[in-house]
C-alpha cells in the first residue's frame, strides 16, 4: 500500500495543533513548525476510486499512529467518512491513541449524516477511554444517525461520566429518530456528575419520541452545576412536548442563578401559549446575571399577544442583558401590540448593545 504524503508528514510533525479527517478523500492538518509561524498543510483527493477506498479503511491504523506521535496536539476533530466500508474495522486503536495525548483539550467527533454509525461505534468509544482529566471540551455530533438507539446513548453517557473535569459539552441528536425518552434522561442524569461544567449544548430537535416527563429531570441535574454559565437547549419540532416542558425548564433555570448565556429553541411547539410563557417568565426572573438571551418561538401557532406580554414581564427584570434575540415569525395571532409590550419591558435596559426582534410573517 502506498502511503499518502500527507500522512507521512503527519508522522514526522510533533507540533500539530489540530488535525481534521473530513472524509475518505480529504485530510487536512493545521500545524506549527514554529509556534510563532503558523503554516497549513493540505492534501486534496489522494483517494479517487472505490477500489482505493478499502486502502483508506486500512489507513486508519496509519492515522492512529500519526495521532499517537503528536504529543503537543490540543484540539482534535474527526469527521467520520460516510461509507460503509470504513466501519468494517475497529475504531478502538484510534480511540486508545487519542486518550494518550496529554495536551489534548478539545475533542470533536462528527458522525453526522453517517447511517453506518451504530451502537457498537459508541460502545468502542466508551470501552477505549478511561478517565480523561485533561480534556475540557467534548462535542459529539449524531445528526441523522438513524441507526443509533438508546443503547448507544447509554454507552456515550458512560464515556462522558468519566470526564469529571469537563467544562463544555455539546451533544447533537437532531433527526436521530430511534432515540427516545430513555436517552434524554440518561444524558440529563449524566450531567449531574460533571460538576465543573460551564457550558451545556443539547440538541434534540425532531426527536419525535421525547416527552414532557423527562424534561423535568433537568431541575435536579442543573442544581449541582454551580459553575454553569451557558445553556443552549434545542427542543424544536418535538411533537410530544407541551407547555409543561416550559414549566420544567423554568424550574431548572431557577437552579442556575449565575447563568450568563441562554439559548432556548422551541420552534414549532404546537401547543405553546400564554400558560407556557408565563412559566418560562418566572424562570427568567431568577437569572439576575444573564447577559445574552436568545429565544426562538417560530411557528408556534397558538401563541398570541398575551403570551408575548407574559414573556416581556420576565425579561423586564433582566437589566444586565447586553444581547437579546426573540424570533416569532409565522405566529399568526401575534400583532403589533406585542411590540409595545416588548418595548415597555426593554426601556430600563441600560447595558443592551444588540437587539434582534424577528416578527416576519
Amino acid at each position: 500500500m502506498v502511503k499518502s504524503p500527507c500522512l507521512e508528514m503527519l508522522l514526522k510533525t510533533e507540533h500539530l495543533q489540530s488535525i481534521k479527517k473530513r472524509n475518505e478523500k480529504t485530510l487536512k492538518a493545521h500545524f506549527f513548525k514554529d509556534p510563532k509561524e503558523p503554516r497549513v498543510l493540505n492534501s486534496s483527493r489522494f483517494y479517487q476510486t472505490p477500489e482505493v477506498l478499502q486502502q483508506d479503511c486500512r489507513s486508519l491504523e496509519c492515522l492512529s499512529k500519526a495521532i499517537n506521535s503528536l504529543p503537543h496536539m490540543q484540539s482534535l476533530t474527526i469527521t467520520f467518512p460516510k461509507h460503509e466500508i470504513y466501519f468494517g474495522v475497529s475504531l478502538k486503536s484510534m480511540f486508545k491513541n487519542i486518550q494518550k495525548i496529554k495536551c489534548l483539550r478539545t475533542l470533536n467527533l462528527d458522525m453526522s449524516g453517517t447511517g453506518y454509525v451504530i451502537d457498537k461505534t459508541l460502545k468502542e468509544l466508551e470501552e477505549s477511554f478511561p478517565r480523561l482529566s485533561f480534556i475540557k471540551n467534548i462535542s459529539i455530533n449524531l445528526y441523522k444517525c438513524s441507526q443509533v438507539t438508546d443503547q448507544g446513548i447509554d454507552y456515550l453517557s458512560k464515556f462522558l461520566k468519566r470526564q469529571i473535569l469537563l467544562q463544555k459539552i455539546t451533544i447533537n441528536c437532531m433527526y436521530s429518530n430511534r432515540i427516545t425518552d430513555k436517552s434524554l434522561i440518561t444524558l440529563i442524569k449524566c450531567l449531574q456528575r460533571l460538576i465543573h461544567l460551564k457550558s451545556i449544548n443539547l440538541n434534540f430537535s425532531w426527536c419525535k419520541e421525547i416527552t414532557d416527563e423527562r424534561i423535568k429531570y433537568l431541575d435536579e441535574s442543573l442544581k449541582r452545576l454551580a459553575r454553569l454559565k451557558t445553556i443552549n437547549l434545542n427542543l424544536s419540532c418535538c411533537k410530544n412536548l407541551t407547555n409543561n416542558s416550559l414549566e420544567y425548564i423554568s424550574k431548572a433555570l431557577k437552579q442556575t442563578k449565575r447563568l450568563e448565556n441562554l439559548v432556548l429553541n422551541v420552534y414549532h411547539f404546537k401547543q405553546l401559549n400564554k400558560t407556557g410563557l408565563e412559566s418560562l417568565s418566572e424562570g427568567l426572573k431568577a437569572l439576575l446575571f444573564l447577559k445574552n438571551l436568545n429565544i426562538d418561538l417560530s411557528q408556534c401557532y397558538d401563541l398570541n399577544d398575551e403570551g408575548i406580554a407574559a414573556l416581556s414581564a420576565g425579561v423586564k427584570n433582566m437589566t444586565t442583558l447586553t444581547s437579546f434575540t426573540l424570533k416569532i415569525p409565522y405566529c399568526e395571532q401575534v400583532t403589533d401590540q406585542s411590540l409595545k409590550s416588548l418595548q415597555e419591558g426593554l426601556e430600563e435596559f441600560k447595558h443592551l448593545r444588540y437587539l434582534n426582534l424577528d416578527f416576519n410573517k
